[in-house]
């Protein structure tokens, strides 16, 4: 038995709801992590299924499990997620995704690395695998790797009208960046995340590492043709609430070429799942990676 750290390194933190079928592959892939510093919470957003039961079979002492009594929506349990992590860096693992075993340490690493103080956030490459796990493809920032200044990743989110950082198993960030930059808003729930990030990035640099650090799953519903639509929509509010803060120096031009990209891949995204689901009709399980493959994240 590992005893539990008063003050841990590394807060991961799981929000979830009825995520039974992949939990127990998150948590295992905490606890294998390179570096032992770090307490795992899972906020349970008062599943129906056996989530709780498999988190409570877990006798580590550094996983701390929260039930809520009832569900209170993505933006209030994420943010009680910054509310209850207690250590100096915050990581959110989605439930479905994991984490690479040298996760932590590597992103903990660039934080302690001298001449990084200016670094609020650090991203990682990611691996993008389907249901069933297998490996589809990885992604990363498309720009180089390393210390690159926060306004001029902030000008190229906009210029390419998309998420460029990766899903929320990349990131990590330092827990006092949320006194300063506010919590996650859920206005625009296809958004929260990047938004989170952007407000963050407004204080500091981004540190990018190209080496993949985490793997993000597929769901065969990600990739529809209203999901594709809603993603727009909400990217293209968030486009402009950055055009509107003068903190951000968006351009006009920036901002309709940001937009016209939003919408590109947003027909992109459409005309992917158009084509998968016909090609996918009639098949069993090897059809759902087809669809899978048509809608990475953006």
């Amino acid at each position: 038995m590992i005893e539990q750290q008063k003050t841990p390194l590394v807060s991961v933190c799981i929000p979830i709801f009825n995520g039974s079928e992949y939990i127990r592959e998150a948590i295992d892939s905490v606890l294998a992590q390179t570096l032992a510093d770090w307490e795992l919470v899972v906020l349970d957003n008062a599943s129906t299924d056996d989530t709780v039961d498999i988190v409570r079979s877990y006798s580590d002492t550094r996983i701390r499990l929260i039930v809520n009594p009832s569900n209170l929506g993505i933006e209030a349990n994420w943010n009680k997620a910054l509310a209850e992590a207690r250590g100096r860096f915050i990581k959110l693992l989605p439930s479905d995704d994991y984490l690479l075993p040298d996760c932590l340490e590597r992103q903990v690493g660039i934080f302690n690395q001298a001449g990084n103080e200016s670094v609020v956030l650090v991203c990682g490459g990611r691996n993008i695998i389907d249901q069933a796990g297998k490996y589809l493809i990885s992604r990363t920032f498309p720009r180089r790797a390393g210390l690159i200044n926060g306004h001029t990743v902030i000008k190229q989110i906009v210029r390419l009208g998309t998420n460029p950082l990766g899903e929320p198993a990349a990131i990590m960030f330092e827990r006092g960046m949320v006194q300063k930059a506010g919590q996650f808003d859920g206005t625009q729930v296809y958004v929260i995340d990047i938004d989170f990030w952007t407000r963050i990035l407004l204080l500091g640099d981004l540190f990018v590492i190209h080496a993949p650090v985490c793997a993000f799953r597929l769901s065969a519903g990600s990739c529809s043709v209203d999901v594709a639509s809603l993603q727009s929509r909400h990217f293209s509010a968030y486009l402009t609430k950055l055009f509107q803060n003068p903190l951000c120096h968006v351009s006009r031009l920036d901002f309709y070429l940001g937009i016209f990209m939003c919408n590109l891949l947003a027909l992109g995204r459409r005309l992917f799942y158009q084509l998968t689901v016909k090609t996918s009709a009639g098949e069993n399980d090897h059809g759902k990676d087809i669809i899978s493959q048509a809608s990475f994240p953006e």
